[in-house]
């Protein structure tokens, strides 16, 4: 795969002037690109850097964590919901994407956790059982008690990826939604069936595919809501 792509054929999530540069960083795999950034185009919307060599300089003196650990790669893919810590200036941001369906960031000052969602069990040999995530966090477990369910919001401490708190997908629970034609928009869970959502945001009610739904906890609500209302 190259490593670099035209910036006129990026994804219409990325915040770009497509016309200033031909070329841009095309960023590792592990994520849908429609929902992931090259690190080294965060460093520079967060001007920490303005050109690829201070990126670099950047990440290798390990001034950039993403979710509590430092890395030293311009393409790493930075995604919904990760935390950018830049240490020198002890800032955190989260990334999120806004009702215009752009991957934007938004200061936090809580980096301890992030957010993301069960996708997935597997049983193991050994009778462990594997956490899958969206973000593509994997966790190993030997206990069936207190353990999400798939489609659960789950709160993991980071950098351990330890789960710090389960948000259950249930009606009345705060969602947020990260696609369609309501992307970006925080609502309530009216009910849910295996493909679909009813929800309902500001005394409107609608359907919305149940792949689109984050199941979101109050400090994140509130940090979208800044953002995004």
């Amino acid at each position: 795969m190259k490593g670099h792509l035209k910036s006129l054929a990026a994804p219409a999530t990325w915040v770009l002037k497509r016309k200033e540069t031909k070329f841009i960083v095309r960023p590792n795999p592990g994520h849908n690109i429609n929902y992931s950034l090259p690190l080294s185009l965060l460093l520079k919307k967060l001007n920490v850097a303005q050109t690829q060599k201070e990126a670099k300089f950047a990440l290798n003196k390990k001034n950039i964590l993403v979710n509590g650990k430092a890395r030293n790669d311009i393409k790493y893919p930075v995604t919904i919901f990760d935390i950018i810590t830049i240490v020198p200036e002890k800032k955190n941001y989260i990334i999120i994407i806004d009702q215009k369906g752009k991957l934007v960031f938004k200061e936090t000052s809580d980096h301890s956790k992030k957010l993301t969602k069960l996708i997935g069990k597997v049983v193991l040999s050994g009778k462990k059982l594997q956490l899958n995530f969206e973000d593509g966090t994997n966790i190993l477990s030997t206990n069936s008690k207190d353990l999400p369910n798939i489609g659960d919001g789950v709160l993991l401490k980071i950098p351990e990826n330890k789960i710090e708190k389960v948000l259950p997908l249930k009606a009345g629970s705060t969602v947020y939604l990260i696609a369609g034609s309501q992307k970006g928009k925080i609502a309530k869970l009216k009910s849910f069936d295996r493909e679909h959502a009813v929800l309902i945001e500001g005394g409107e009610e609608y359907k919305t595919n149940k792949n689109y739904v984050f199941v979101v906890d109050t400090h994140l609500d509130k940090i979208m809501k800044d953002n995004l209302l």
